[in-house]
């Protein structure tokens, strides 16, 4: 995750303070939806097939159930990238403290499940070398954009999530969150665009 900097934008509010998240289990899933040729699964396409090196699925793997797993774990990686109230709670009560902490050990279970199940297989190098690709910096999308940004900020936007499907794509989370193709926020008439829409 990185967060913009407006410490020496003019049009930049002083306060305004932007994160730009790509999630590894999302990109993860995706790599290993193409490498394996799991359906699309209601997902959209990757801008971009990754190139899979030596991954191959596990001998064996039952593709229906493969599919309805990655089904699961793509909304469950999807939906923890939106923090719950409760979460952001600044003084929480001691019960409400004993259910965050169990649920956020099945949280890290579950991530290690995830890794451990989808790994399988897997070219880490060509993984690596995928999401690397994915997350190189080019220029500074929202401070081109920052006329249609402002607004959103004020709406209460802070997170930006970048995910590379192909063409046009943004959907707001919640709140504070929004999620953008790629594709969309490279490009600056595409970006003002989905940011205009919010």
């Amino acid at each position: 995750m990185q967060t913009m900097d407006p410490s020496h934008e003019g049009a930049w509010p002083r306060d305004m303070v932007i994160s730009i998240d790509q999630p590894s289990t999302l990109t993860l899933l995706l790599f290993v939806r193409s490498a394996w040729g799991l359906d699309a699964n209601g997902v959209a396409p990757v801008e971009a097939e990754p190139d899979p090196g030596s991954t191959r699925a596990p001998a064996g793997l039952d593709m229906e159930a493969a599919n309805a797993r990655w089904i699961d774990d793509w909304a469950r990686a999807f939906d923890a990238i939106v923090p719950r109230p409760e979460w952001i709670s600044r003084e929480p009560d001691a019960l409400t403290l004993l259910m965050l902490e169990a649920d956020s050990e099945g949280y890290f279970d579950w991530v290690a499940s995830v890794e451990s199940f989808w790994r399988e297989g897997l070219d880490d190098e060509a993984c690596w070398a995928w999401q690397s690709r994915l997350t190189e910096h080019h220029g500074s999308p929202e401070h081109d954009a920052v006329e249609w940004l402002v607004p959103v900020w004020r709406s209460g936007v802070t997170t930006i999530v970048e995910l590379p499907f192909a063409g046009y794509y943004v959907r707001r989370l919640s709140r504070e969150t929004i999620v953008v193709s790629a594709a969309t926020r490279r490009d600056p008439q595409l970006y003002s665009l989905a940011l205009s829409t919010l």
